[in-house]
């Protein structure tokens, strides 16, 4: 799937999730004011918690939209349980679209470990919120196996769930600063722990990419057996080259425009 096909599709799970959100406040407001002016009960709403919650109502949506109802049925699908397989494809094959469709599996669930421990006490508890992380993505994969929409992949889920442990670092991390605002007591180790995940993806792409910037031929599945210095190799040539100008032909393919295009393929089929 190219770039534009992920946008415009992420365009529309946001305009459907933002209609399903706008629903829920409908509902919502409709049913506070039920409780207000009928049954006389008074409820409060604390605006952080109701926004906060919200953000992660909609975030699951997309999420959800994109993984599931955005795919057509396939004929391929199965089960693949051999880890790193899709490293090992982009690596062999050095394919920009495969080390993008990586990194964005990897940050498609970064929001979710930032957004649990803020909707819940109890997912400031990194192994919870490490374990909703891996509960979501395990159903989105087992979803896509049963329905034929894809291939149940351990890569998807690991790269899921780093992710998510990446996000839950980077809620811990803000947390520190606002208790150091705060003047509270933070324990600055425990943060730090919870950045290891951040720190070896960053560091692993680094690697990947810088060493196949430096690779003498590039990034083949076959490397040279012999390496020779030729700094100390000079050659020399009796031939006579003659600075005469002479006319050389020169061939330009026929472009069309996508209407050409358009009408060319109709005149064909």
């Amino acid at each position: 799937m190219r770039l534009s096909s992920i946008i415009n599709l992420g365009k529309e799970c946001l305009i459907l999730a933002g209609l399903f959100i706008l629903g829920i406040c409908v509902f919502y407001g409709f049913y506070c004011f039920i409780q207000k002016y009928v049954f006389k009960k008074s409820i409060q709403i604390k605006k952080k918690k109701f926004i906060i919650n919200i953000l992660l109502i909609g975030y699951i949506i997309v999420v959800l939209l994109v993984t599931l109802a955005g795919r057509a049925r396939v004929i391929q699908y199965g089960i693949s349980l051999e880890l790193f397989s899709s490293y090992h494809y982009a690596w062999n094959n050095f394919s920009i679209v495969e080390w993008r469709n990586i990194i964005l599996n990897i940050l498609m669930f970064v929001p979710l470990g930032f957004l649990l421990p803020l909707v819940h006490e109890s997912f400031k508890t990194w192994w919870k919120t490490y374990l909703a992380g891996l509960g979501l993505t395990v159903f989105i994969e087992l979803s896509q196996l049963i329905f034929h929409l894809g291939v149940f992949e351990v890569d998807d889920i690991m790269n899921n769930a780093v992710g998510c442990m990446i996000g839950f670092g980077i809620y811990a991390l803000f947390a520190l600063i606002y208790g150091c605002f705060q003047k509270k007591e933070v324990k600055i180790l425990p943060t730090l722990l919870k950045q290891i995940p951040t720190l070896l993806t960053v560091c692993l792409f680094t690697g990947i990419f810088m060493t196949y910037k430096y690779q003498e031929y590039g990034n083949l599945r076959d490397y040279p057996s012999s390496h020779i210095n030729m700094n100390d190799i000079h050659v020399e040539t009796q031939i006579s080259l003659s600075d005469k100008k002479e006319k050389a032909y020169t061939y330009q393919s026929q472009s069309y425009t996508q209407e050409q295009c358009l009408e060319k393929a109709k005149s064909f089929f």
